[in-house]
């Protein structure tokens, strides 16, 4: 039958739940029946199916090379439409290589996982639901994932020189990643950087938003404080902003530039924008950002005995990539360590310097180095040049139950941001069980029709937890018949059983230490070797007993016997 409410239970996970691919590119989902004990179960069969109402097709699932005798030989992976796939939960670990180039795009497939590739040629939304037939709780028999499919690269301003004082146009051009039309309606999004003294646009304010027109050019105007030289670094976000079928507002972009103010210049800047930024294919990760272009050096010299700032000229720039490895095996309970290592890989032509590693985790984990509002900071990584990696390891304490996340940014100087989460299921702390001694006293011998004494079943909590809905049950052979029971205690739910006959008392709860005793007083109707009494004890934790002791009932001694012991 179906779990009770609150009880653990099988359902179907679905991971990546959220991803932001460029079109053309392949998405990888995975999918699985995880236990209620926690862990995932092999050969189950995921059905993949993609919704109408969104872009896209399956393109491949998990290859037909992994049978199991554990599955008919029918029941293969297939195909059977570009919306609709049936999969199987892998039976072994294997290494999906994703291209032969580069190992670090290798997705890893776990024993218990299924997977199915999506792709699209156009811009939208794709709809993925995963579900497995054999889940008894429809709530839980489903898993469902979006994608959004985005078409898109830009240019962003390149780092200019203007005279000090003078206001200056900067300007972002977004166009089509596959045919290089432009993209008119999109937001950009310019902030100057605290404390460079500048404002942008009409409202002079800090940070202000431009829309792309028909030639795919988002324009703001940057204006000085003050006539004093200085340099402005602006950060600039591409969003595309939400449309039906398309999708909610989504940040697609970032990068940075720069404006120099240099006392005794004309006002100077590269006409061209810099090279143009495109997504990471197929990685679910926010794009890549462009690179910024060096400006020119002004020709002839400065007017005035002031130097004009240097403004560095960039070699390359340093491009991080982030990954969470859990070292804890499931399951994981309550009052548990989950031990992480966070893993960061410089994949740039320029050294990452000042790293700063942030986590962001839910309030069902402690992290004894949180600043507060659970958020965590590292900033001892070392700098990594091109090519080299780094990690710091990170344990969270389990405080409640349930689906626990957390999610990683990581920083550096001149790089973009580098994102990934995680999360896991957190399982209840399961009490130990109870640990009781149960005896069943009675008398050796005794005579017809005599008073047979001090027959009870004796129950010892012996363990560290309470014994909860303890059920004793005293049952006596058909030549026994009972003249005196003991009362049931405030609390306990006494009844009359028939076949076979005796008593049944159901005790709610009998504290560590503390001993219960279930009295009974009969008669023995004919002689006879075995006259046998059973106890039967059940409880929550798996509680069960039982005993027999048997009486030897004499025939009467005649008119003045003694009663038996």
């Amino acid at each position: 039958g179906a779990p009770a409410p609150g009880q653990p239970q099988d359902r179907v996970t679905l991971t990546p739940e959220r991803v932001l691919a460029p079109v053309g590119s392949e998405v990888v989902l995975r999918a699985g029946v995880c236990a209620a004990s926690g862990y995932l179960i092999t050969n189950r069969r995921i059905d993949w199916l993609l919704g109408a109402q969104g872009v896209g097709q399956i393109v491949e699932i998990a290859e037909e090379g992994q049978p199991d005798v554990l599955r008919w030989p029918w029941e293969r992976p297939k195909k059977v439409d570009n919306r609709y796939a049936v999969g199987y939960t892998s039976p072994y670990h294997t290494c999906l290589r994703r291209s032969l180039a580069d190992p670090a795009d290798d997705l890893q497939i776990r024993p218990g996982d299924a997977w199915v590739s999506v792709s699209s040629a156009t811009e939208g939304t794709s709809y993925v639901t995963a579900y497995n037939p054999d889940v008894t709780d429809w709530a839980a028999r489903k898993a469902s994932a979006v994608i959004y499919w985005v078409d898109a690269q830009w240019r962003l301003p390149a780092p200019a020189t203007v005279q000090a004082g003078r206001p200056y146009t900067l300007t972002t051009s977004v166009t089509r990643q596959t045919d290089g039309t432009p993209i008119a309606g999109w937001l950009v999004r310019y902030e100057v950087a605290d404390g460079s003294g500048a404002a942008l646009g009409y409202g002079a304010g800090q940070s202000a938003e431009a829309t792309t027109d028909s030639q795919g050019r988002a324009s703001i105007e940057i204006k000085p404080t003050d006539d004093r030289p200085g340099v402005s670094t602006v950060n600039i976000t591409i969003v595309r902003p939400a449309a039906a079928g398309m999708g909610p507002r989504i940040n697609i972009g970032s990068g940075q530039t720069s404006v120099a103010w240099v006392a005794g210049l004309p006002a100077t800047g590269l006409p061209d924008a810099g090279p143009p930024g495109t997504g990471l294919p197929g990685t679910g990760l926010p794009p890549i950002s462009p690179s910024p272009t060096p400006a020119p050096t002004p020709a002839g010299p400065p007017l005035d005995l002031t130097p004009p700032p240097a403004i560095p000229t960039p070699t390359g720039r340093p491009e991080l990539t982030v990954q969470l490895r859990r070292e804890t095996p499931d399951p994981i309970r309550v009052n548990d360590t989950v031990r992480y290592v966070i893993i960061v890989r410089n994949i740039g032509d320029a050294p990452a310097r000042n790293i700063v590693i942030t986590d962001r985790f839910d309030p069902g984990l402690s992290q004894q180095f949180s600043i507060g509002n659970n958020i965590v900071d590292y900033t001892e990584m070392r700098d990594l040049a091109p090519g080299q990696q780094d990690q710091v390891p990170l344990d969270f304490g389990v405080l409640q139950p349930g689906r626990r996340s957390h999610e990683v940014t990581v920083t550096a100087d001149g790089a973009r941001e580098a994102f990934t989460r995680d999360a896991f299921e957190a399982l209840p702390v399961t009490p130990p069980a109870p640990t009781v001694e149960v005896a069943l006293v009675v008398p050796p011998t005794g005579e017809v029709r005599q008073t047979l004494r001090g027959i009870r079943g004796v129950i010892r909590n012996t363990g560290a937890t309470p014994a909860t809905n303890v059920v004793v049950q005293l049952f006596y052979d058909p030549t026994l018949e009972p003249t005196r029971r003991q009362e049931p205690l405030p609390g306990d739910i006494f009844s009359t059983l028939t076949s076979p006959a005796g008593f049944q008392w159901v005790v709610p709860r009998i504290e560590p230490g503390q001993t219960r005793r279930f009295g009974l007083e009969c008669i023995g109707l004919q002689p006879t070797p075995r006259a046998c009494l059973r106890l039967l004890v059940t409880g929550d934790g798996g509680l069960n007993d039982a005993l027999k002791e048997c009486i030897e009932v004499l025939p009467a001694l005649g008119p003045g016997a003694g009663v038996g012991p």
